[in-house]
């Protein structure tokens, strides 16, 4: 496998590996937040699935241009 290859596959992973540490901390903060403001499960599920569906679109067109 010849080294840009390598390199790629190198880059994407730590990308990968990124968006998925910053889609956690946002994770992390929204149910830190709805905790603090008494948010019912359904609220709480209605912004995760939102917050999914945006971060879902966006690595579709980050890795579809890779």
């Amino acid at each position: 496998m010849p080294l840009r290859d390598v390199m790629e596959i190198l880059v994407n992973m730590v990308l990968a590996l990124g968006f998925l540490i910053l889609i956690l901390g946002i994770g992390l903060w929204v149910l830190n937040l709805s905790q603090q403001f008494n948010l019912s499960t359904e609220a709480i599920l209605v912004i995760f699935g939102c917050i999914f569906l945006v971060f879902g679109v966006l690595a579709a067109k980050l890795f579809s241009k890779v």
